[in-house]
């Protein structure tokens, strides 16, 4: 393949109710490498402090997600930095087959948390 080439594992089903499996190539391009960048981008800053949020406060989602993206426009080199160091530390999690992720969800949760702490002021009143 070449480097603007991605690769798409198709399933087709035979006669019998067995899989047959075959590997087909679809050409994206660098759009297709924008779009998941953007993509991306997009769900980090709707859930980077949502989801502690949710679990801390009683507030419905849309509002959650409304305060995550309003921290991320706030703090964009540190929200930059942060998702940095998950992509890292997931990458070398996986590494030892996926036996790294018992360490790493646990502490990239304890430090989300402490994330939404310093970042989302208690609400007055």
């Amino acid at each position: 393949m070449t480097r603007n080439q991605t690769a798409l594992l198709v399933t087709f089903w035979d006669q019998g109710g067995w899989p047959r499996f075959k590997a087909g190539v679809l050409k994206l391009g660098e759009q297709g490498q924008y779009l998941g960048a953007f993509l991306s981008a997009a769900l980090f800053s709707v859930t980077v402090v949502a989801m502690p949020l949710l679990l801390d406060r009683e507030v419905d989602f849309i509002t959650a997600m409304i305060t995550s993206v309003r921290v991320v426009r706030e703090n964009p080199v540190v929200m930059l930095g942060w998702a940095a160091i998950i992509v890292v530390t997931m990458l070398l999690s996986l590494v030892p087959a996926f036996l790294g992720l018992i360490f790493t969800l646990p502490i990239l949760g304890h430090t989300t948390w402490h994330l939404h702490q310093r970042t989302v002021q208690p609400a007055e009143g």
